[in-house]
């Protein structure tokens, strides 16, 4: 290519780099920017020795067995040349240029087009959509043109768009914002809230209840004293079980006045001495031992929170709760299924912690659902439907591995992580220096008969959910605790217990709460500690009451949505957030046409491919969608190696789309399929069930969301919500971990390459145990940006990130090492690029619940509606962070989405960033309403689990900037 050519073609997306113009040179693509900080930061690019290209394979993301690592020095600071994109250029640009702000209320986004500054329209031709935008003067007759004379958008008080010409303030545009940086970089999370106020006092209000009451205390602090031993005891549990041993004589405080976690002890009362030494016998073999006792200082009580949770604890006991697990249940009142052979029990998760609103208890309703089968059941099921022992062996680690057991003889929980078939009970381990087998050792102490004695050992490893060695169970050789396969009974449900509708309904029936009774089990709950004596004793001794009602709060409420669909229509979401007749009655934005594509299906379900076939063809059309004739694969039978061998033959490179359809539900046909569509032959695949294709007119509404989903797979928009926010990104990043403890993970990144949010660049990477999950998120990210500056010529300027499958032990760990290196991520395209950035960690697995009072009915506790925010008394002290209602539910009670802001150097203020978070759940494109993450969280997650749990491979390349994975 000539370097005065002022056309570009080919993979470059008709980008021409400015420093190149008026050079004889070659132009370099853009993949070789990626290639540079790819070198900077220690990755191995594209094409290196580690990895190859080809046209129809995969890329694979380098050799995942070489360490990363990333030092400062390795950043240089060269500038890259961002210039723009010439007025005519063919290339992969989707028929359309994007807009560099969003300029027009009507909702169209396939009339929208990029402004040059003498204000006509460029001319732009993509991937062969039909679009072609005319070369016409834009006039400002109408609200759907743009004109360079519009300069911001701004949200009215009704959450529409409307457009103004003079220099508007809107909700992302506010002259008033915290020009100081948020962004943290120690250990644990900045207290943010010192340093700016995070609360969103723009939105209306409206006043909640939540699962929260008021915990006082009648002293200040409480009195921490180091425990030392002489000589050294080892184990955490024999410490614990010496100072709880100590008489009140001996020490001068109750038993229940103590909480010792094995190094400090806290106590509501000051010792005599300041150091104190007391010579007690060790319990297993009644040797002296020297426990000295040295005072250390005064804590808040507030700053304890160990402490109270321990107390609790205690009172949970006194109210003959039994633990399983971490939480806490009432076994006289089970549920009993016994068709099923499962019961129900109920109990609750409580929490104390110090909040916005002063310490507070937190408390659940939660159901421990118990399965009467043993493992050993399920191994004599395994054995009964196999033909040789080593078929056994793999059916049994394959069904079992991952499985969360519990022992009912000490209540305890335990993740199976491997089955010792070399070992049964008669088996020995070490017992107080003596021999012991596995039989005698659990007759002797539970006064258990073991029926099998031929029986394998069930393997799980120290550090699961089980404790640390516990004696009889843990093995000499270290680490490892030993289970008895028929005192171990299954919890949870399977994936097959899970399909089963009728099953499902009835643990519903029992097991989703309303919002109502919810409430009152908290009342409960409060009560019976009142109402319990030994638990008003332990309340007393350290001085605390407890709030009979619960907390109030004043909440903030979004007002809903404009959803924009084609032909510029728009329709409002509504208090309930949902639009799925609206979508049914409305066009797409942008619809693709399908023209080369196959369907595959066993000779038994042609009549059902038939009836799918004629609804595709003449409902589709109807929302923008159409179909021509597909190749038709009829095939002899349906075994696997039949519906693979036909795609091999009949799917080539030009083909748009393979549709299959299943006679049943079975994993191993699906994956093959995905994997031979989405790695070896990469083309967009849609797999059917027979069974969802119905006659009558519920097969056209099947079909009407089987081609909405195929459009969304084959990079066509469905709909948009309004962001007035110019150059910027949103991304969604999640981590697929094996459940079966194998060692490896997925890490996925999501991001939006345009301004209306609606279309993506996936990329994923299979990363092993022992490689530090940022790299692979880094990686990925690279590839993202690299995406975006190819279809808009520029980077953003502002980069929204939803960080999913973080807890909060983790949230240190996230800012110290994941942001700083996304910073140095910037850095390597240019070291003057620094974007802003807001960075939410989305914790969906939490226990808070908020109620709303029915004014109408008296008493009566409803759920909130979606677009419900609560950013304060129930937030933690020291984070940046607020509760969303984003989703409606029409049974149970709705769980909040809790958004920890970890770094924010951006200007937009609090209720900025909760409405960018609310307006992502509405574009998720496989519910035509709100989810409960935003949406790039959502792509994210189900690209993650695709690749870790279907493919075990990386998709080809071919295929990132299409949601191949709904």
């Amino acid at each position: 290519m000539s370097g005065s050519s002022g056309i570009g073609r080919g993979r470059s997306r008709g980008l021409l780099m400015q420093k190149f113009l008026n050079k004889d040179v070659p132009v370099p693509s853009v993949e070789s920017l990626e290639d540079k900080a790819l070198n900077k930061l220690g990755i191995p690019p594209p094409g290196s020795t580690t990895e190859k290209t080809t046209e129809s394979s995969s890329i694979s993301s380098g050799d995942s067995s070489s360490k990363l690592k990333l030092q400062d020095s390795d950043i240089e600071n060269k500038n890259i040349t961002i210039v723009k994109r010439p007025l005519s250029c063919i290339g992969r640009g989707r028929g359309l240029s994007n807009p560099s702000s969003l300029a027009t209320s009507s909702g169209q986004s396939d009339k929208i087009a990029e402004i040059d500054e003498t204000n006509q329209v460029k001319k732009v031709i993509g991937r062969g959509r039909g679009l072609l935008s005319s070369q016409k003067e834009c006039s400002n007759s109408t609200p759907s043109e743009i004109s360079n004379e519009l300069k911001d958008l701004k949200l009215s008080n009704d959450d529409k768009m409307t457009v103004s010409s003079v220099e508007d303030k809107s909700q992302f545009e506010n002259s008033e914002k915290p020009t100081t940086s948020k962004f943290r970089r120690r250990e644990h999370p900045t207290q943010i809230k010192e340093a700016c106020n995070t609360r969103n006092d723009q939105s209306p209000s409206i006043i909640l209840s939540a699962n929260y009451v008021k915990v006082y205390t009648t002293q200040p602090h409480i009195y921490q004293y180091h425990v030392s031993f002489a000589p050294t005891i080892d184990s955490r549990l024999m410490r614990i079980k010496i100072v709880q041993g100590l008489s009140e004589d001996q020490l001068g405080v109750v038993k229940e006045a103590r909480a010792f976690d094995g190094m400090n002890l806290y106590i509501p009362q000051q010792l005599k001495n300041k150091e104190t030494v007391i010579k007690v016998n060790k319990p297993t073999d009644n040797t002296s031992v020297d426990v000295k006792i040295v005072f250390t200082n005064n804590v808040n009580f507030s700053e304890c929170p160990m402490v109270y949770n321990v107390l609790f604890k205690r009172i949970e006991n006194s109210l003959r709760m039994v633990k399983i697990g971490r939480d806490y249940f009432y076994p006289e009142k089970k549920i009993v299924l016994d068709r099923r052979r499962m019961e129900i029990w109920p109990g609750y998760v409580t929490s104390i912690q110090n909040f916005d609103g002063g310490l507070l208890l937190q408390c659940d309703v939660s159901h421990k659902v118990i399965r009467n089968d043993s493992v050993y059941d399920i191994m004599m099921e395994i054995n009964k439907s196999v033909n040789n022992k080593g078929q056994m062996q793999t059916a049994a680690i394959n069904q079992l591995l991952g499985q969360i057991v519990l022992t009912p003889h000490n209540n305890r929980n335990y993740r199976i992580t491997d089955i010792d078939w070399t070992k049964n009970c008669l088996s020995e381990f070490d017992k107080s220096g003596e021999k012991i087998s596995y039989r005698d050792y659990f007759k002797n102490t539970y006064g258990l008969q073991i029926r099998d004695l031929e029986q394998p050992l069930i393997v799980s490893k120290s550090n699961s959910r089980g404790p640390k060695g516990r004696k009889g169970s843990k093995d000499a050789d270290g680490g490892l605790v030993y289970l008895i396969p028929e005192l171990c009974m299954l919890t949870g449900l399977t994936d097959d217990m899970i399909k089963d509708f009728r099953l499902m309904r009835e643990l519903h029936e029992h097991c989703r709460v309303t919002p109502k009774k919810r409430h009152e089990a908290l009342l409960e709950f409060v009560d019976n500690i009142y109402n319990c004596e030994e638990a008003n004793k332990l309340l007393g001794y350290w001085g605390i009451t407890i709030e009979k009602d619960t907390v109030n709060i004043k909440a903030c409420k979004m007002n809903p949505e404009m959803i924009y669909f084609g032909n510029e229509a728009s329709v409002s979401a509504g208090e309930n957030a949902e639009f799925k007749q609206a979508l049914a009655h409305n066009r797409v934005i942008s619809g693709i046409r399908i023209e080369n594509w196959v369907l595959v299906a066993p000779k038994s379900l042609m009549t059902k491919a038939n009836g799918l076939l004629q609804a595709l063809m003449s409902k589709s059309p109807k929302i923008g969608v159409n179909f021509s004739k597909p190749r038709i694969i009829e095939m002899n039978n349906d075994r696997t190696e039949e519906y693979i061998k036909e795609l091999k033959r009949n799917v080539t490179s030009s083909v748009q789309l393979v549709v299959t359809i299943l006679s049943a539900v079975r994993e191993d046909r699906y994956n093959a399929i995905k994997k031979h569509c989405y790695v070896d032959c990469p083309v967009p695949s849609q797999v059917v069930l027979a069974q969802t294709l119905k006659e009558g007119p519920k097969l056209n509404s099947v079909a009407v969301n089987i081609a909405l989903q195929i459009n969304a797979k084959l990079g066509g928009e469905l709909w948009a919500v309004k962001i007035p926010i110019k150059k910027f990104m949103v991304v969604g990043l999640d981590v697929w971990h094996d459940a079966k403890g194998r060692g490896r993970s997925v890490g996925a990144v999501v991001g939006s390459t345009n301004a209306l949010c609606t279309r993506w660049f996936s990329k994923s990477h299979l990363q092993e145990h022992d490689k530090e999950i940022v790299y692979v998120l880094q990686s990925c990210m690279l590839s993202l940006l690299k995406a975006y500056f190819e279809e808009n010529n520029f980077l953003p300027d502002t980069i929204f990130m939803y960080r999913d499958g973080v807890s909060d032990g983790q949230l240190g760990y996230v800012q110290k090492t994941e942001i700083e290196q996304f910073f140095k991520v910037f850095e390597s395209f240019s070291a003057d690029y620094k974007p802003n950035m807001v960075y939410n960690v989305v914790q969906k697995r939490i226990n808070t619940r908020l109620y709303v009072s029915d004014p109408k009915n008296k008493g009566q506790v409803n759920n909130p509606n979606p677009g419900t925010i609560v950013d304060h008394t129930v937030t933690r002290a020291n984070l940046y962070d607020f509760f969303l209602v984003s989703q409606s539910v029409r049974q149970g009670t709705v769980t909040p989405t809790h958004y920890v802001v970890l770094c924010d150097n951006s200007r937009y203020t609090p209720h900025q960033v909760q409405l960018m978070a609310y307006k992502t759940c509405h574009i998720y494109y496989n519910w035509p309403g709100t989810v409960r993450v935003p949406a790039p969280c959502m792509y994210a997650h189900k690209l993650a689990y695709m690749v870790g749990q279907n493919l075990k491979a990386e998709p080809s390349h071919l295929l990132c900037d299409r949601l191949f994975y709904l």
